[in-house]
């Protein structure tokens, strides 16, 4: 089990996209679509005791709770609705049973570490009161308070905040920490992919097949409290698994399909320049020793690799400087240093993956079907 901290106090000096106003909210819960949330957890004391009391507090209440037990055995003394997986079979499938369990129009998705803010639903029925919304998104909001000083939490906080809320408008990532979809068009496009079997990408991929039947939204006010505590050995291991099943997912044909169809809509995809080309120059400055062998100079070739790692750390500025108006320079340091140790994770992972995809696919079509 992951390490939790006490429930800080949020902030929301950072919340600069726009969002739906207070009188939308008060008039959204008249006549509003009823909002049933779904959690999947491996740890239910874990739910019990943090996240389910800050949903009582929430006004409007939602219309039902679901808990999904990924085939854990633990007794958590939740009394309310709840489905019982025999197996582990991971967040995406877990999350497909509690849909499958619920009756209400609009579903929102809850992980099983999170604080919500008391006008969660309120702010999710009025972005349904738009048809043409098929899902909503939040974000993981800055904390103060115990844990605040976890440097490894407090990046991947800010990572998730600048990638949605910096490049949000329109967005096609889902953060199922906290994101809400309509039923009817989750079960149109098959739900999760339950093929990805750890939490990774899955938000990602039905983010993507959501974008094509309609607008997937992002409200920075939906704002949660992360209580996972991250060490430097758990963030690299998550985003290596994370930027292995991302590699995964960008072979595979049918998602490179859905990027094509959806860059060439008003809804480009929206990601940050500066992450993609980090890839790319450190991918460059990792083959530098490859110059020394083509006949360069080991001077030469160590002097490429080196130009190459700091243009990656150039061309993400304006994240660094994000960081730098939430925490200092001394943070935005720190967090660049974190940034190009995950470039170099994602190159490796991605390479390994690339490299083993055939193998996979190969192995995927002999399984009977």
């Amino acid at each position: 089990m992951p390490a939790l901290v006490d429930p800080p106090r949020m902030s929301s000096a950072h919340l600069t996209v726009r969002s739906v106003s207070t009188t939308e909210v008060a008039s959204a819960s008249v006549g509003a679509l009823a909002v049933e949330i779904v959690i999947p957890t491996t740890r239910p004391r874990v739910l019990v005791e943090h996240v389910l009391p800050a949903l009582a507090r929430c006004v409007p209440a939602p219309a039902d709770v679901v808990v999904v037990l990924d085939g854990c055995g633990e007794e958590s003394g939740w009394t309310g609705r709840t489905i019982r997986l025999p197996q582990r079979r991971g967040p995406a499938a877990a999350r497909n049973a509690g849909v499958a369990a619920a009756t209400a129009p609009v579903v929102l998705f809850l992980d099983d570490d999170v604080l919500v803010p008391p006008d969660l639903i309120g702010r999710v029925e009025a972005y349904f009161s738009d048809p043409a919304v098929v899902a909503v998104t939040g974000t993981f909001a800055p904390a103060t308070g115990p844990g605040a000083e976890n440097l490894c939490s407090r990046y991947k906080n800010d990572y998730m905040g600048y990638v949605c809320g910096e490049h949000a408008a329109p967005t096609r990532t889902l953060l199922t920490a906290v994101c809400a979809v309509r039923r009817d068009a989750f079960e149109a496009v098959g739900g999760f992919d339950v093929s990805i079997a750890e939490a990774t990408v899955e938000d990602i991929e039905l983010g993507q097949r959501l974008a094509l039947r309609g607008r997937v939204a992002y409200d920075p006010a939906l704002a949660v409290v992360h209580l996972k505590r991250y060490t430097p050995w758990g963030l690299a291991v998550s985003h290596w698994r994370r930027s292995r099943d991302m590699a995964r997912l960008l072979l595979a044909k049918s998602f490179a399909t859905r990027m094509a169809d959806l860059s060439r809509s008003r809804d480009a995809l929206a990601l940050p320049v500066g992450f993609a080309l980090g890839v790319g120059l450190v991918a460059l400055a990792l083959a530098s020793p490859l110059l020394y062998l083509l006949g360069l100079t080991p001077v030469v070739a160590a002097g490429a690799g080196a130009l190459a790692l700091w243009a990656a750390f150039a061309v993400n500025v304006p994240f660094l400087t994000f960081l730098a108006r939430r925490s200092g320079a001394v943070y935005a340091l720190a967090g660049g240093s974190i940034l190009v140790c995950e470039l170099v994770i994602t190159v490796l992972a991605s390479s390994v993956a690339t490299a083993s995809f055939p193998v996979r696919n190969w192995r995927a079509r002999l399984e009977p079907r």
